[in-house]
């Protein structure tokens, strides 16, 4: 079922198993391991839906990514407060706003 969804409500998770995202996305599903790593992943070199659910998707992944996991880390700890005055509305404002300097 519907395990997430995104703040913005543009994306999903869901979690099935194997059989029905076999049955769902016709997919030949596999379990493939990663040398390096030895991680299993569930992944398929192609996949298909009807053409209306296909009108709505842009993306099934990471069904067909076969490039190896990585750890995600946060370089947040070497960071420093540029100005806390900042807003984030204007930092993403699409007019230019002016020229930020930073030293």
């Amino acid at each position: 079922g519907l395990a997430a969804r995104s703040p913005s409500k543009d994306t999903f998770t869901v979690h099935v198993p194997a059989w029905k995202a076999r049955e769902l996305l016709n997919a030949d599903l596999g379990v493939y391991e990663y040398k390096r790593s030895g991680a299993l992943a569930i992944r398929a070199a192609e996949y298909s839906v009807p053409e209306h659910v296909s009108e709505l998707l842009d993306y099934v992944g990471p069904l067909t990514l076969f490039t190896a996991p990585r750890a995600h880390r946060s370089d947040i700890a070497g960071a420093h407060v540029l100005s806390e005055k900042l807003d984030n509305a204007a930092l993403f404002a699409k007019e230019k706003i002016g020229d930020l300097s930073v030293d």
